[in-house]
């Protein structure tokens, strides 16, 4: 449904990850460049969790930046791990409790 609507309203072409994937995804491109992505909310999420966008801030370096944003006060819910193929990243909470992760792509 939200694949169909996002489409619909911007005009974004989804890619989905093959099947089988560990962690199927949709990617959202505008005109040829991938712009942001989907997935379905993980079965850990408490039920009463709404949808919501988590933004990617794309950084040169994950883990240092990772270390500086907890420097500075965030919080780390996920650590510092590759996306096979794709990149590397991590996921903090702001100090004003605003989720957002950090992403590096893999050298290519």
């Amino acid at each position: 449904m939200a694949e169909a609507f996002y489409t619909s309203l911007f005009g974004w072409k989804a890619k989905r990850s093959p099947a089988g994937s560990p962690m199927p995804y949709t990617e959202f491109s505008v005109g040829d460049h991938p712009a942001m992505g989907m997935l379905r909310m993980p079965d850990t999420m408490p039920p009463q969790t709404p949808s919501y966008w988590m933004p990617y801030f794309q950084v040169t370096n994950t883990d240092d930046s990772t270390a500086q944003a907890a420097a500075a006060g965030a919080t780390l819910m996920v650590g510092p791990q590759d996306i096979p193929s794709t990149g590397r990243f991590s996921i903090l909470i702001d100090p004003t409790g605003a989720v957002f992760a950090l992403f590096t792509f893999a050298a290519r």
